[in-house]
């Protein structure tokens, strides 16, 4: 071979191996995290509002097509705006993809012992409990793939959690557009406005039963909104991310803000006045206050403008004469205190975690698993938060105010079973442990 063919050889291999370099700080950024996220976003808005069959096994390949190729960082940021598309995703395939990726990545978790403890000690208690009835549900011991998915997002190395917030942001008002979008192919808006056909109810169905969709119950996506206003808004009251991130984020709240009237959920609108109240005591700068109080009248003023007819049915709500028995809250609570009495042992380990349906997060740990889960898990949560960083007096309250809120929001919601219907509790969680990293 001669020396020019040589050369010419190597300059080949150094074009093509600059074009991989190129390549791969490409799929290395956050905008590519973003794109994916798009494309999810995008089948699931073409399946389930222009009616095209796509079949959930492609999600579970573009997930392990998109896990090969993202480091477990972006991996993780991704998941956050994943998580609330969920409930219309093959969710147990992805979570076991996204858990065997971060598993790769051991050497940046800081894994404490008392929180590993309490996550066996609770998938102990869920596997005897599911493996106590006559069938076993692989939904239900998937719950414990995601106790461990807990403790390690709780555990890892320099978590990027400003990116996680803002994927979360765009996944919750994304999965609450498509569902009011895809919901109106079926349903005239008057109608969503009546008791009987609320946007995300069980009876209001845009697609066959067995048929995977997105879809909420307008307490919960009450909670998933919560979680998305308290923590969007304070990352930009502090200015804590960039021009785009902040459109993004208040496009986000404003959809979400939205969707919530539109779903009339009652405990949504009184957890979103004390999220008020909370905000404006947490910002401790008189500008901010007063920039805030003028936003939030416009915004408040701009719902009574362009919709009059839901501010009308939310009110027709709150004089429902089932506001007596919250929704019918207080009756199934009576319920289940009189079947936890009639078998004294239950207090001890409940009347079947699964089976347990009361409207309240708390309650349903306690009366589905007795004292022994909820000691646990408990135990588990305080573990975990034991090793935070402190603050400084003044940032107290915007530290704790998105988890005052969102859990506020879970006492309405049987969420503790699925670790996506969770998650607005667990990112909260995670954005008051990390408050400090935040603030820098």
């Amino acid at each position: 071979m001669t020396e020019e063919n040589v050369m010419t050889t190597e300059n080949q291999e150094n074009k093509e191996q600059g074009f991989l370099n190129k390549a791969k700080n490409i799929v290395q950024t956050k905008w590519f995290v973003y794109v994916c996220c798009a494309i999810f976003i995008a089948l699931l808005f073409v399946r389930d509002a222009m009616s095209v069959g796509i079949n959930k096994y492609l999600f579970v390949g573009l997930t392990i097509a998109i896990a090969i190729v993202m480091t477990p960082k972006q991996l993780i940021h991704l998941f956050c705006c994943l998580f609330p598309l969920y409930v219309g995703l093959p969710g147990n395939y992805m979570t076991i993809i996204f858990i065997l990726k971060l598993m790769f990545d051991y050497k940046n978790f800081k894994m404490q012992f008392l929180p590993f403890v309490f996550a066996v000690l609770m998938g102990a208690f869920i596997l005897l409990s599911e493996l106590s009835v006559e069938t076993t549900n692989m939904v239900h011991i998937m719950f414990i793939p995601g106790i461990f998915l807990v403790l390690i997002l709780a555990s890892y190395k320099e978590l990027p959690i400003k990116d996680m917030i803002v994927a979360f942001c765009i996944g919750v008002a994304s999965m609450g557009l498509i569902m009011l979008i895809s919901t109106l192919q079926v349903y005239e808006f008057e109608k969503l406005l009546s008791e009987s056909y609320r946007l995300g109810a069980a009876n209001v169905n845009y697609t066959e039963v067995e048929t995977m969709n997105v879809s909420m119950d307008p307490n919960f996506f009450g909670m998933f909104a919560v979680a998305v206003i308290s923590l969007g808004m304070s990352l930009v009251a502090k200015k804590k991310v960039n021009k785009a991130e902040a459109v993004a984020i208040v496009l986000s709240v404003l959809a979400c803000l939205g969707i919530a009237f539109i779903g009339q959920s009652r405990a949504f609108i009184l957890v979103f006045v004390v999220w008020i109240v909370l905000f404006m005591l947490s910002l401790r700068n008189k500008k901010a206050i007063l920039i805030s109080i003028a936003g939030l009248a416009v915004v408040v003023l701009a719902v009574f403008v362009v919709m009059p007819d839901v501010m009308n049915a939310v009110f027709e709500r709150f004089l429902g004469e089932d506001m007596l028995t919250l929704n019918n809250r207080t009756t199934i609570t009576t319920k289940y205190i009189e079947e936890m009495m009639a078998n004294p042992l239950s207090i001890f380990g409940g009347l079947y975690f699964f089976g347990c349906n009361i409207h309240c997060l708390p309650l349903q740990v306690f009366f589905g698993g007795g004292l022994i889960l909820s000691i646990i898990m408990v135990g588990f949560i305080i573990s975990l938060m034991s090793k935070e960083n402190k603050v400084e007096p003044k940032h107290f309250l915007a530290k704790w105010c998105p988890v005052i809120v969102t859990v506020f929001m879970s006492l309405t919601v049987p969420a503790a079973q699925l670790l996506n219907f969770m998650f607005p509790i667990i990112i909260a969680g995670l954005y008051a442990k990390h408050i400090n990293k935040i603030l820098d």
